[in-house]
């Protein structure tokens, strides 16, 4: 379970309608509220809400988002159309419905709508359905958006996030993630870094010890990527050190204590083996 609070703390950090308890949950509460608001709940009639101006945001989205849920392609384009609407609550509702067709259509609408210069916290959310459909599109976007140092960081450690965590695991496992990940692990941004190093964990690669260690103490990072590079110091010490955000800051402390103990422990085992193997 503590493997999911760094994707869980992200989650947190985007738009409150990407979030939200179990999804079954909700789609019934959606359909409910819209049979009782007198809407057709049918595709059609769910095709016709979504596209409908006139109607009140709030059915509007859960229209959309339950269009998702039916993972028919030929909602598609009629959502990707919405991506250019002002209401910030159904860009994001349609973002959310593509992702749930998990359709390769859907990926450059969604490749567009990263381009587009919108807001970071939506941008986010086609990050994040770009991850969930995966394929060699959605992964060279990926890549070209944690690469961009024309880019808020924000975006870009949401890009190097979401290629560590690709569904498809022979996808997450490709030669240009890890690639381009070890090449992160010098950018000027440190939150960058930070998480490129979770990417090298998660990809199979090296794991970049020494800088999980010093991004858990470093308040420049943000709380999520703590996260994440503590989870995966617990992989690699095959320990758990205790730190977890929501922890009093003495509690943090301590355990943040413990992991750099246990690393200077690794460092002077290491040294004192290089020693010996000088010495034979």
């Amino acid at each position: 379970m503590r493997k999911m609070i760094c994707a869980a703390l992200l989650i947190l950090t985007l738009p409150a309608i990407a979030n939200g308890p179990n999804d079954t949950g909700r789609s019934e509460y959606r359909l409910r509220s819209l049979a009782s608001a007198g809407f057709d709940i049918s595709a059609q009639g769910l095709l016709s809400v979504a596209l409908n101006p006139n109607i009140a945001t709030e059915f509007r989205a859960a229209a959309i988002v339950e269009l998702g849920n039916l993972h028919q392609n030929d909602f598609v384009d009629p959502l990707a159309t919405l991506l250019t609407e002002l209401d910030n609550d159904i860009r994001v509702s349609a973002l959310i419905a593509l992702r749930k067709l998990n359709d390769q259509d859907a990926v450059p609408h969604l490749i567009a709508y990263v381009n587009a210069g919108n807001d970071t916290g939506s941008t986010a959310v086609a990050l994040k359905s770009l991850r969930s459909i995966g394929g060699e599109e959605a992964i060279s976007e990926l890549l070209n958006v944690a690469q961009d140092v024309q880019r808020p960081d924000e975006l870009r450690t949401y890009a190097v996030f979401s290629l560590a965590s690709l569904e498809d695991s022979h996808q997450r496992s490709e030669p240009r993630v890890l690639k381009v990940a070890t090449q992160l692990l010098s950018d000027s941004s440190v939150a960058v870094r930070a998480i490129a190093a979770h990417a090298i964990v998660k990809t199979g690669g090296q794991p970049p010890t020494g800088l999980l260690v010093s991004a858990v103490s470093d308040s420049q990072v943000p709380v999520w990527i703590r996260e994440c590079a503590a989870d995966d110091l617990r992989q690699i010490a095959g320990r758990d050190f205790g730190y977890f955000s929501a922890n009093s800051f003495d509690d943090r402390d301590l355990a943040i204590m413990r992991i750099k103990t246990w690393w200077a422990e690794e460092q002077s085992k290491s040294y004192r083996g290089q020693s010996l193997e000088q010495n034979r």
